[in-house]
């Protein structure tokens, strides 16, 4: 064993010292803090982010703030201390050689960008010289340079509202309403409402282009009128992953009746548990999964998962399709949704998909159209008073055309009442039916019209003419109490009859 000399190891240490004291101390970020002045409103929030430096944290006092901000090549977090409905950045004043966006990056060079706790309203959006002086992004534009995917965009607690990208004006704009956030590394949008965002061409509240993947979780969507070629609230286009959860999309008031409320296309696309509601045009519940693009490429991978469409202003049987779904070369799963007065069309007319599995939908005065060459699967569904078509190539087994027994239809509550033919014990094979559980107890019984049995209430036993069995109480259909069993002839019965 070699011996290293006393006065070798001090020196040794003395220059590990002498490094760490001599290595330059890691940035921690700075947190700035924005004032309001009502006597000087315009560009507080701008003066701060141009002096801070990547990484930093922007916490901003409640208030009115007329804001443009450039952000290029910078990773900046803004934070609203009083929450979105106090903290308001607004677009309306236009400032000395900035854009119409809120917050943007107009060369590409982008970095982590936060919003939290913000309203974010009456922006109009960049003039984007590389798309041919197109608008884009009206609140914010964020925008990496192709195929970079490094940049990250989140908006978690915050309001859009009124924002604009080319409309009414009528201006070419390439969309975005709100939000254009494209060729980055990751989107992700949470707990934040939109409300009367418009542009003359794609996606009133969001385009999402091709980036990594993007995350839309428990938002509410409010769809402005105004003109549009596809996706009056979110388009999404190009490569990258897509997920929607928990969300709410509403149409509320008159627009273009012919649009498309969602208008969507990613190598994944999962939408879970969201509820889509038209109570004027038939605008948000009109989802087109368009994987056309798909053929001959990359397959895609398509749920649609739990969740309701309903056209509360929709005639009682609806024959045109909203939701709908075109999957060459994509595997597609439609499963536990529950659609009122909307229609369904699952197609692959190329038939370069895998085999399609629709299983355990609700679907109520709709009409439902299947087209898969390749097969599939359409199993444990309740098509109560609608219609279906194509579908030759499919096995299915355990569907239905019972009355799903809603708790409050009329009142958009889709929820069931106990003995509902759509949830256990009445269909054991199946399990649950639809989007929504159990949660109410209508009263519901066998009703027999003839040897039919229906599970209905007394009420509507009645306006069937129907036989209520209560007594005692037929609670399920299966099996069929109404049919009167047929007893075999005997010579004494004969005699009997006539003794």
């Amino acid at each position: 064993m070699r011996r290293v000399p006393l006065a070798r190891c001090i020196g040794y240490l003395r220059d590990a010292i002498l490094f760490w004291i001599l290595l330059p101390p890691t940035a921690e970020p700075d947190t700035w803090h924005v004032t309001y002045d009502p006597d000087q409103p315009e560009n507080r929030v701008g003066v701060i982010a141009a002096q801070a430096a990547s990484g930093d944290v922007i916490e901003i006092d409640p208030g009115v703030y007329f804001e443009h901000i450039p952000l290029e090549g910078k990773s900046l977090r803004f934070v609203g201390l009083g929450g979105a409905g106090t903290t308001i950045l607004d677009g309306s004043r236009a400032l000395p050689e900035r854009e119409g966006s809120i917050v943007y990056a107009e060369t590409g060079d982008t970095g982590d960008l936060t919003l939290e706790g913000l309203t974010l309203r009456n922006g109009t959006g960049v003039r984007v010289a590389w798309l041919q002086d197109q608008y884009a992004g009206g609140a914010v534009y964020w925008a990496g340079v192709q195929d970079a995917q490094t940049g990250s965009l989140t908006a978690v607690d915050c309001n859009f509202e009124n924002n604009t990208t080319g409309y009414p004006e009528n201006l070419w704009a390439v969309g975005g309403g709100a939000i254009l956030a494209m060729h980055l590394g990751a989107v992700r949008i949470e707990r934040c409402a939109f409300s009367n965002n418009v542009t003359n061409t794609r996606g009133g509240d969001l385009l999402l282009g091709t980036s990594g993947s993007a995350l839309v979780n428990d938002c509410e969507f409010v769809m402005g009128a105004g003109g549009f070629s596809g996706g009056v609230s979110v388009e999404k286009s190009g490569w990258g992953t897509l997920a929607i959860r928990h969300s709410v999309f509403r149409s509320e008031t008159g627009g273009d009746g012919g649009s498309t409320g969602l208008l969507l296309e990613a190598d994944a696309i999962d939408l879970q548990d969201n509820l889509f509601i038209d109570s004027g045009d038939v605008l948000a519940t009109r989802v087109v999964i368009d994987c056309w693009s798909c053929l001959g490429a990359r397959p895609a991978d398509i749920r649609v998962s739990g969740n309701v469409f309903w056209s509360a202003v929709a005639p009682d049987s609806a024959a045109s399709a909203t939701l709908l779904v075109w999957w060459p070369g994509a595997s597609v799963a439609v499963r536990e949704n529950t659609l009122v007065r909307c229609g369904v069309e699952v197609s692959d007319s190329e038939g370069g998909g895998t085999p399609l599995v629709f299983e355990n939908n609700i679907v109520v005065h709709g009409t439902v159209f299947f087209s898969a060459p390749q097969g599939g699967d359409y199993s444990c569904n309740d098509f109560w008073r609608s219609r279906v078509l194509g579908g030759d190539n499919l096995t299915y087994s355990n569907n239905m055309t019972a009355n799903p027994l809603f708790c409050d239809e009329t009142n958009g509550d889709f929820t069931l009442s106990e003995g509902s033919p759509c949830a256990p014990p009445g269909n054991a094979e199946c399990g649950l039916i639809g989007a929504e559980p159990v949660a109410c107890d209508l009263g519901v019984y066998a009703c027999c019209v003839g040897q039919g049995c229906q599970l209905v209430t007394e009420a509507e036993c009645g306006n069937l003419g129907g036989r209520w069995m209560i007594d005692p109480p037929f609670t399920a259909c299966d099996p069929n109490p109404c049919v009167v069993p047929v007893v075999e002839t005997t010579w004494g019965g004969i005699k009997a009859m006539f003794r």
